[in-house]
């Protein structure tokens, strides 16, 4: 995520959002200092750090997500 990041200019993480169905990904995610937004199972990946869980990524809108970040 960090080099992503890196790539595409981005200075400030906090900025980023990560969309991740492994806890591994979510923990990453938070490490880095990003945003992370679970695609799964509420119960999993919000011990691990997940801001918001959605079943599925069919529905969610951009608007949606950054308004509840």
């Amino acid at each position: 995520f960090l080099l992503c990041a890196k790539m595409l200019g981005v200075d400030d993480r906090s900025a980023c959002v990560v969309f991740e169905d492994a806890v591994a990904g979510i923990k990453a995610a938070k490490t880095a200092g990003m945003h992370a937004v679970g695609i799964g199972q509420p119960q999993v990946l919000k011990p691990a750090g997940a801001e918001l869980v959605y079943p599925g990524f069919e529905g969610i809108t951009w608007d949606e997500v950054n308004q509840k970040l």
